[in-house]
């Protein structure tokens, strides 16, 4: 992985805060959407996720999304 795309060993220029109180719906197209365009600029990011104890499965969904994307920092 190159740098720019939001490593956790980089130091990040961005931090980009999402509150997701059930979000699974929506949540891995915004993360996709985001992902992408923070790589097109060559940004140094991270994705915070903050989940207010929602009652869908948007923890579970959290969960993939992370599994997925090991290469980009995502909590």
């Amino acid at each position: 992985m190159s740098s720019g795309e939001g490593r956790e060993s980089d130091s990040v220029a961005l931090s980009v805060v999402i509150p997701a109180f059930n979000s699974a719906d929506w949540l891995p197209t915004t993360i996709a959407a985001l992902q992408d365009a923070m790589l097109r600029a060559h940004a140094v990011f991270e994705i915070i996720i903050v989940d207010d104890g929602s009652t869908d499965h948007t923890v579970d969904v959290v969960r993939t999304i992370i599994d997925q994307n090991q290469g980009v920092d995502i909590r």
